[in-house]
């Protein structure tokens, strides 16, 4: 595996690497090849492929959000509509 040095490195960059590591319980060097490897995006192909996999493994709720967003909306304008009403109690009416 190649190796390579990096110089000229700030005392805060190495300070919060060193804290970083050491939260996740890694040594620096494994923090920094975290880091890099995070920081190169992941080729389409390969994203495709774990979306679909996600897919796979998650349920549908089986309600379409604008189904439930919908509902929401019925909900809250019948509330309106009873809170306008003459026969709404007092205490029960926003202010």
């Amino acid at each position: 595996m190649p190796d390579f040095l990096l110089r000229d490195l700030s005392e805060d960059l190495m300070s919060a690497l060193r804290e970083r590591a050491e939260f996740n319980g890694r040594s620096l060097q494994v923090e920094i090849r975290e880091t890099l490897t995070e920081s190169v995006p992941m080729p389409w192909e390969e994203w495709l492929a774990l979306a679909a996999e996600m897919r796979a493994r998650t349920k549908p709720s089986g309600t379409p959000a604008a189904e439930l967003i919908r509902q929401g909306h019925e909900e809250r304008d019948a509330a309106i509509d009873r809170a306008l009403r003459d026969d709404y109690p007092d205490s029960l009416r926003r202010r």
